[in-house]
């Protein structure tokens, strides 16, 4: 399977955990179901756009390799599976699942920014230092806006009697 491939059938993926977080929230309170939902348009729209970048990259190297074929008389070389892309998205979702399953017990304090930097690490976007920055700086803007100034519920976990 070709990387292009990989990359819309994993954000296919995301598009359908979306989908599920949303039915999920479906059940909430108002003041509960704000963030997740918040949480789910990030995930479709960065999901669709992953998706729209692969097919935008898939054409332009299938321009490419009907270009080659034309110059080169009609052999090209055989494109190969990717397993270090498919590794990584598998690992990625494997992060996303374990994120679901200890936000609730450890607190979204917690968890988020560790699997912020956890994130940054396995798709390698950033260095170790401005991943720990950013997940500082996006947990604390969520705190602050979300827990001080609009007082709505986030899963403290084991924070829940110190942080409030």
């Amino acid at each position: 399977m070709k990387r292009n491939t990989i990359t819309i059938i994993i954000g296919l993926l995301f598009l359908a955990v979306a989908v599920l977080f949303y039915v999920i929230s479906l059940d909430m309170m108002r003041e509960a179901y704000l963030l997740p939902r918040l949480l789910v348009y990030a995930i479709v729209v960065l999901s669709i756009g992953m998706i729209i970048e692969s097919l935008i990259q898939h054409k332009k190297e299938q321009e490419k390799i009907e270009d080659e074929v034309a110059s080169s008389g009609g052999w090209t070389a055989k494109a190969s599976f990717d397993k270090a892309v498919a590794i990584k998205g598998t690992l990625f979702v494997l992060l996303i699942a374990i994120y679901v399953l200890l936000i609730q017990p450890l607190g979204y304090f917690i968890v988020t920014p560790l699997f912020i930097v956890g994130a940054f690490m396995l798709l390698k976007s950033t260095s170790f230092v401005v991943s720990i920055i950013t997940a500082i700086g996006f947990s604390g803007f969520v705190y602050a806006l979300f827990v001080v100034f609009l007082h709505l519920p986030v899963p403290m976990g084991i924070l829940a009697g110190l942080i409030q």
